[in-house]
Formats: structure tokens, C-alpha cells, sequence
């Protein structure tokens, strides 16, 4: 699986590198790839404004995986990032990282499986 680093330290630099990315996925774009995006919790604040959100939310659902790192935009915490168009979720389900780091299932805990339908399509992990 290939892997998005997106580290910006500008609202313009990540724009121009969201954008570069749709860009490059072309005709694949807003469908699912083997890539893992990887953002930090500065950038996610950036890419979370208007204008730029649209360019992070194709690239999101590109992907296969998304980690969000919050840890260094508190105030990114306050806002939650839920599905939208027509896919529904898919299960992440409980599994670990590389690290060995637990990952929780985004839905709806029931006793055999999760339920997704209201589970935010981006997995956010907290440092």
C-alpha cells in the first residue's frame, strides 16, 4: 500500500498539494485505491476550511485508509467529519497498527460486529 504524507504549513500549501494530488489520481479519483493518506493535525485544520475542504475530501475517499493526527489542532478536535456521497462507510473494525497500537472500530459497538451506517468515514487517531 502506497502511502499521502500531507505536512503543510500554509492554508495555500496544502491546497496546492491536495489539489496536485486529485490532480494525479485523475480518473481514479472518488474511487477506491491502495493508498493510505497521512495528515497532521496543522494541515487537517487547514484542509478543513472552505475552499480547500472539497480537494481533502476526494483525496479521502480515494483511499483505502486515512489517519488524521489531532494532537496539534485542539480546536480541530471540536469539529467531526462524517460520510458523505452516496458510499456508505466501511467497517474499520478492531485491529492494530504497526506499532501494535489498538484501533477501534468507527460504528456502533454490538455484540458481533459494528454497525456503520452513521460511522464517520474517516478513521481520526489522537497522539
Amino acid at each position: 500500500m502506497g502511502m499521502i504524507v500531507i505536512n503543510e504549513g500554509s492554508l495555500d500549501g496544502t491546497r496546492e498539494t491536495l489539489s496536485r494530488h486529485c490532480t494525479t489520481l485523475g480518473d481514479a479519483l472518488r474511487k477506491e485505491n491502495d493508498f493510505a493518506l497521512i495528515i497532521d493535525g496543522k494541515t487537517l485544520k487547514y484542509a478543513l476550511t472552505f475552499g480547500v475542504r472539497q480537494y481533502f475530501l476526494d483525496l479521502a475517499l480515494s483511499c483505502k485508509a486515512v489517519i488524521c493526527c489531532r494532537a496539534q489542532a485542539p480546536d480541530a478536535q471540536a469539529q467531526q467529519l462524517w460520510p458523505t456521497g452516496p458510499a456508505a462507510p466501511r467497517h474499520v473494525g478492531s485491529s492494530q497498527t504497526r506499532a501494535r497500537t489498538p484501533v477501534p472500530c468507527t460504528g456502533r459497538q454490538t455484540p458481533n460486529h459494528c454497525t456503520t451506517r452513521e460511522a464517520p468515514q474517516i478513521l481520526l487517531k489522537n497522539k
